[in-house]
């Protein structure tokens, strides 16, 4: 059975005292050596994963970020301060003797789009809303999606574009009846009911929207394991979701799209095979890049009709740090 070990860079306000750190079925050090042209407040974390029989590369990889995740986690609420992933480093078996043909793991990711063109005439009509009104939060919301979330926190800001507009144009109230009485009284707005109207009004059928609802609550309540299924799933609900989300943004905006597609790119692997030579440094065998990929297409609003062109994969000549490889 082999044993899994991973390494990350954080940044954070804490000064993490030397030890062994116990998160879950793993067990987290903090290395005692400075982080390469970074300042005091990185720290390299190791991360050693206790190994099940059935484990992959592919699996410790993946459970090596749901581990650093919750060591942040706490690390924020008892130092009460920041803490960030700054570059998840590799996963790799703990150690390798000499002739030993291994596999390693690392995320790379290269993502580039030919300019889109964008005019002042283009902004004009989103003055006639207001700044707390739906339609332009619903843009902050798709924004935020877009340029800082996590694959996780990509998919929660895209519902709840659904969610603002929802609660905004519902006027159907929740009635509910006294079986004793018969004395009915208005509870609240029925915006779930309105929401699966308004997602099969943009593409999505109510099947499809009940299972976002079910992904959206296991992604908001910590429930399920993370593994490759289920980023796939999560990758293949984000493409739909998205150009679902930009379409109604768009249209409540009175806005013209002028980009009609994008990608959703889950969490990226590159595969290295190595080998480890007589001499202690090693050597590449073959390298194979591999993520869960989907395209958001937008065709429910007003747009120009055009399609920037998006490259993407692994970056070539990409170095890897001493401290990526194994003992």
């Amino acid at each position: 059975m082999t044993s899994y070990r991973s390494r990350a860079i954080i940044l954070t306000g804490a000064k993490l005292a030397p030890g062994e750190y116990q998160v879950r079925e793993s067990a987290i050090t903090v290395l005692d050596k400075p982080v390469p042209g970074l300042g005091d407040q990185h720290c390299i974390l190791n991360i050693d994963l206790k190994s099940e029989s059935s484990m992959s590369i592919r699996d410790a990889f993946i459970r090596s970020y749901d581990i650093i995740d919750e060591f942040l986690d706490r690390i924020a609420l008892v130092a009460y301060c920041p803490a960030v992933l700054v570059k998840f480093i590799s996963t790799s078996p703990s150690r390798v003797s000499v002739g030993e043909e291994f596999d390693m793991a690392t995320e790379e990711l290269l993502i580039r789009n030919t300019p889109i063109n964008v005019s002042p005439t283009d902004f004009t009509i989103f003055d006639a809303h207001k700044t707390d009104s739906a339609p332009i939060q619903a843009c902050r919301l798709i924004r935020k999606a877009l340029s800082f979330a996590s694959i996780e926190e990509r998919f929660l800001y895209l519902y709840q574009v659904f969610e603002r507009i929802s609660e905004d144009e519902t006027t159907e109230k929740i009635r509910e009846e006294c079986p004793n009485c018969g004395d009915v009284k208005e509870k609240g707005k029925a915006t779930s009911r309105y929401m699966k109207k308004l997602l099969n009004d943009f593409g999505i059928e109510h099947g499809k929207s009940r299972d976002l609802s079910e992904l959206r609550g296991k992604l908001a309540h910590g429930a399920g394991l993370r593994n490759q299924a289920f980023l796939k799933e999560l990758a293949e609900a984000i493409g739909k979701i998205e150009a679902a989300s930009v379409s109604v943004a768009v249209n409540r905006c009175n806005a013209t799209l002028q980009n009609t597609q994008g990608v959703v790119i889950g969490r990226p692997m590159t595969l290295r095979r190595c080998v480890k030579k007589s001499d202690g440094s090693f050597k590449i065998l073959s390298t194979h890049w591999e993520a869960a990929i989907t395209i958001a297409k937008v065709t429910r609003c007003a747009s120009t009709g055009q399609n920037t062109q998006i490259d993407f994969g692994q970056p070539m000549n990409e170095p890897i740090i001493d401290i990526a490889w194994p003992d």
